[in-house]
């Protein structure tokens, strides 16, 4: 769980994650409407996509 800094306390929770093995990346999706990749090896975030319309509850690869 990820706690998110607002002017009420609030937690943004993991909806899903993919593994892509094939380009050994991680891919998941937040309830803040955001959805990140990670690298597997060293767990650095390596895109983020935030401000989506709605909170993806479903990933599939």
């Amino acid at each position: 769980m990820v706690q998110v800094e607002s002017t009420r306390s609030r937690f943004t929770w993991v909806t899903d994650l993919v593994v892509m093995a094939n380009i050994n990346k991680l891919m998941v999706s937040f309830t803040d409407n955001t959805l990140a990749v990670y690298d597997i090896m060293t767990f650095d975030l390596q895109q983020q996509v935030v401000g989506l319309r709605n909170c993806i509850l479903t990933l599939y690869y």
